[in-house]
């Protein structure tokens, strides 16, 4: 199909190849009938999800550690990165790092791991640590971490 636009104006042709390569439409009838005329067969683009969220300041005297690990694949390339936040929101501070060959549990659970020794080496004793596995948080409440990760 992209062949068959090579025949066009260049305004045409790139009309022709955004529409064969998936630009979204605003639905609008110029849009449709420009389409149809094409003759490109259209799909429903994903409907957009917007929710509502509160990002809350630790109290005075504690800080906040986000946290996020993944892997691409459950067992691929993997990566980790954290933020420390003070009682007034400055960022205190900040880390992230590739991993390696891992699985997302282990990547989340190494996060939390170095999110932590932030806080612990320069004496803030007070930390409050948000990571959005619910298993990795479980493993820690638990005492039950990877082995693989006990030495960190």
């Amino acid at each position: 199909m992209i062949k068959a636009a090579d025949n066009k104006s260049s305004y045409m042709k790139d009309l022709w190849i955004g529409s064969i390569l998936g630009g979204c439409l605003y639905n609008t009838q110029e849009d449709l009938n420009t389409i149809h005329g094409l003759r490109v067969s259209g799909r429903p683009r994903k409907e957009t999800l917007i929710k509502s969220c509160f990002w809350e300041l630790p109290s005075m005297g504690e800080v906040k550690i986000n946290t996020d690990g993944e892997s691409k694949g459950n067992l691929g390339k993997g990566g980790v990165g954290y933020i420390i936040k003070n009682c007034e929101g400055a960022v205190l501070w900040a880390g992230a790092k590739g991993l390696g060959t891992t699985t997302s549990f282990l990547a989340k659970c190494q996060v939390i791991i170095q999110g932590v020794k932030g806080p612990a080496s320069n004496g803030w004793l007070v930390a409050w640590v948000e990571a959005d596995s619910v298993a990795a948080v479980k493993a820690f409440q638990s005492g039950v971490i990877p082995w693989s990760l006990q030495g960190e």
